[in-house]
């Protein structure tokens, strides 16, 4: 059998036109199948670069204001800013203008981020402490912690993140 097939193979007259046909056929699906594959990859990992830059760039803001968090005595906040303040450091202002995030008047965001959203809310967290238990009864411990929203717009991906920041001390005031 396996003669046969050489022997119809290295037949001295040639390939026929279909089986060329036949062969161009398949080298082309071929071809498409392994374009078609590599264009899919290559777009999954433009996305998944895009995906982590973003996860990055706020990583790097909430890293940013949970350090001043801990180093700052008072922390104000309203709509349009985040004021920290404190007797030797003075004054720092996280601000939003323009999908730009600003730390005392420098943007800190990245080219090509826009900040969508920036909230900071503070929470009472009430738990009890082994004192507070054993004088009074109850749960009288109240700590406050704040909670720092933030959307952040790269290309056509919007993400929110959040992060959650203990008060270092009762000084502070919202």
């Amino acid at each position: 059998m396996p003669r046969r097939l050489f022997a119809k193979i290295i037949n001295k007259s040639g390939v026929t036109l279909v089986e060329l046909l036949v062969s161009f056929f398949l080298i082309s699906l071929l071809m498409v199948f392994i374009v078609s594959a590599y264009l899919f990859t290559q777009r999954f990992i433009l996305n998944w670069e895009d995906e982590i830059s973003i996860y990055q760039e706020a990583d790097f803001i909430l890293q940013l204001i949970k350090n001043d968090f801990n180093n700052y005595n008072s922390i104000r906040s309203d709509d349009s800013a985040l004021i920290f303040t404190d007797d030797i450091l003075g004054r720092l202002t996280y601000s939003v203008s323009g999908g730009d995030i600003f730390k005392n008047n420098r943007i800190i965001n990245g080219s090509g981020f826009s900040c969508v959203s920036f909230k900071v809310e503070k929470i009472n967290l009430t738990y009890p402490t082994p004192d507070s238990i054993l004088i009074s009864g109850r749960y009288d411990y109240l700590r406050d912690y704040y909670q720092i929203r933030l959307s952040l717009k790269f290309k056509n991906k919007t993400e929110s993140f959040k992060t959650w920041v203990f008060s270092r001390d009762e000084k502070t005031s919202f």
